[in-house]
């Protein structure tokens, strides 16, 4: 039986381009190869596994010709086979979007660690929230009226100015300010700040990092015998290779000096690292900070862990590729360790539009 020459190089030039996509994400999804293409292509995984489902369907229709013929059954069972199989690596999302972390957060956790409940020494919520404001934002009535109504007791900033400050009356309900250089002083006339807030006393811890970039640590004080912990970071925009190595660096020290802190007994308090990391939840990257940040404790590694606020609460996005909503991602994170007692899920401010093309997030934590 002959067989159609153009649906037979269809069905091969199908093959290879699902088998190339497939390599690329498997590859985008390890943190060792680190090449920007790879870390675009990840970065966007629920989209491209729409455009992967749109692509199966329409090689199989148009292979049609070639696969319905009696002899050509193992090449339609190797093309549904190859389908299926690569469909596998984006298994990441509905694990990432609606699967629970097990063992976080819990009641088991802290007798398995010989830790009290917080909730026994203060039996607090305390909300936290970040915004990347966007440097050039000046929508500040808006913006003010969202820091109203989340009403949070810590807010971060990226990409904001002491004019911006002075713009948001909201603030001044904040009396603990730390703030540091953004780094982005080449690109506005005055300078850029990563900036935390909050309403109880702010101690500044400075971090051992072995490479600056925008990193502000402190310990919040809630009484004279309890505090917590919270990390700020904006990290560098993977926008080209040499810049994706950079923020990859930065992970690096950042993941580097949490999991130092941790050896040293800082996993038993309360800790909130939170800001713009640049990075998707399917980056190899991403994979790599969670892992560093929690294996340092060995013989609490399975049950001490850093929590993504996000994970396991539904679709999130966070940020979006010049304000267009078609093509956005989760790049702002929360991440809060056991010390908390619980930790709702992460909350995007969607009521109004801020100006940036970031969302102001927010999560309530029990202490």
């Amino acid at each position: 039986m002959n067989i159609n020459p153009i649906a037979n190089k269809l069905f091969q030039f199908g093959k290879a381009i699902m088998v190339i996509l497939v390599l690329a994400l498997l590859m985008g999804q390890v943190n060792y190869f680190q090449l920007w293409p790879l870390e675009v292509l990840v970065s966007f995984l629920p989209y491209v596994l729409i455009c992967y489902i749109l692509f199966a369907a329409i090689l199989l229709f148009a292979s049609s010709d070639l696969l319905i013929r009696r002899g050509e059954k193992v090449k339609a069972i190797k093309l549904t086979a190859l389908i299926i199989a690569g469909s596998l690596v984006f298994i990441q999302i509905p694990l990432f979007y609606f699967a629970r972390p097990v063992g976080l957060l819990s009641g088991s956790t802290y007798s398995s660690l010989g830790l009290t409940k917080n909730e026994d020494k203060i039996g607090k919520n305390l909300r936290v929230a970040f915004f990347n404001k966007k440097f050039s934002n000046t929508s500040y009535t808006v913006i003010n009226k969202a820091l109203v109504e989340v009403n949070s007791d810590i807010i971060g900033f990226a990409e904001i100015s002491e004019q911006d400050i002075a713009a948001l009356p909201e603030l001044k309900n904040y009396p603990y300010r730390l703030s540091s250089l953004d780094g982005m002083g080449s690109q506005t006339s005055q300078p850029v700040l990563i900036a935390l807030f909050s309403k109880y006393e702010l101690t500044k811890v400075e971090p051992n990092l072995s490479i600056v970039f925008p990193v502000i640590q402190a310990t919040v004080a809630f009484n004279n015998r309890y505090s917590a912990n919270v990390i700020l970071v904006h990290t560098t925009a993977p926008i080209s290779q040499s810049y994706l190595l950079q923020r990859n660096a930065q992970l690096t020290a950042l993941a580097k000096h949490v999991a130092t802190d941790n050896l040293n007994g800082f996993y038993r308090q309360p800790t909130t690292i939170m800001g713009d990391f640049n990075l998707s939840p399917w980056s190899g990257a991403y994979s790599d900070f969670l892992y560093k940040i929690n294996s340092a404790n060995k013989s609490a590694a399975s049950q001490v862990s850093y929590t993504n606020a996000a994970h396991g609460r539904g679709i999130k996005s966070t940020w979006a590729y010049q304000d267009a909503a078609i093509a956005s991602t989760q790049i702002d994170h929360i991440f809060s360790n056991v010390g908390y007692n619980n930790m709702s899920g992460l909350t995007t401010y969607d009521s109004v539009d801020l100006g940036s093309d970031h969302k102001l997030i927010y999560t309530d934590l029990s202490i």
